[in-house]
């Protein structure tokens, strides 16, 4: 298996889409230790004239870290201030009677076909917030917005890419089992239970309306203007 560009995916027609997200710059941390562990892989097997790990598998910005539970494929040029007004409002109104949010559990890191990605369990409270956020999604842009899940790649698997290739190489397995004693063994520097273990627990505070491009024309990874973010807490 072989990870290639993630640019070669980039939406028909260009530019950025509405996203609900539960935003988690708490993962920082694993992000950078692991990426650390990529790094001494990377020095080990990567031929030495080409590019490095940051050029190659550059992290995401940990402002943007995050688990996207609903997206519409319509281009954000397209979406009216009005709509963003109707999208908030509705949101808001569906999550005000939910309960209490229980912590996520995020997985170990792997390797995908274009991303270092971690996993998250589902769990009756997380599909609730994905269901509510397509509801108001298909509110908004019509009944053909956003599918519901199984679709057509399988079911909905929540996730945080914390890595977007922006090369193709050959397949970093950087997955659980090569992590506890395979392509890293003798290359660890740093113990992977201190970051790793116990698995890293997530408590969601609140949702995200975000207008998000993960193919920017400036070649940067995944982004959204600041300015536009509207968040919704939960209780």
């Amino acid at each position: 298996m072989s990870v290639e560009d993630y640019r070669k995916r980039a939406w028909k027609p260009a530019g950025s889409r509405p996203h609900i997200v539960i935003a988690t710059p708490q993962l920082a941390e694993t992000q950078s230790a692991y990426l650390a562990l990529a790094d001494q892989w990377w020095a080990r097997e990567q031929p030495a004239a080409g590019p490095t790990r940051e050029q190659a598998l550059p992290a995401v910005e940990a402002e943007y870290l995050h688990i996207a539970l609903a997206r519409p494929n319509i281009p954000s040029s397209d979406v009216s201030p009005a709509q963003w007004d109707s999208l908030e409002a509705d949101l808001t109104a569906r999550l005000s009677g939910l309960e209490p949010s229980r912590p996520l559990t995020i997985n170990r890191p792997r390797s995908g076909p274009h991303s270092v990605e971690a996993f998250v369990d589902r769990s009756p409270g997380l599909d609730a917030l994905a269901a509510h956020a397509r509801a108001s999604l298909r509110g908004v842009f019509g009944d053909k917005a956003v599918r519901e899940p199984p679709m057509a790649r399988g079911p909905w698997r929540p996730h945080v890419r914390i890595a977007y290739a922006t090369t193709d190489f050959d397949d970093l397995r950087l997955d659980g089992e090569s992590l506890d004693g395979g392509v890293l063994t003798g290359l660890l520097t740093t113990d992977l239970d201190a970051f790793l273990n116990p698995l890293q627990a997530l408590h969601v505070q609140e949702i995200a309306i975000v207008d998000n491009d993960a193919f920017p024309h400036n070649g940067g990874g995944p982004c959204w203007d600041a300015d536009t973010v509207r968040t919704i807490p939960l209780r």
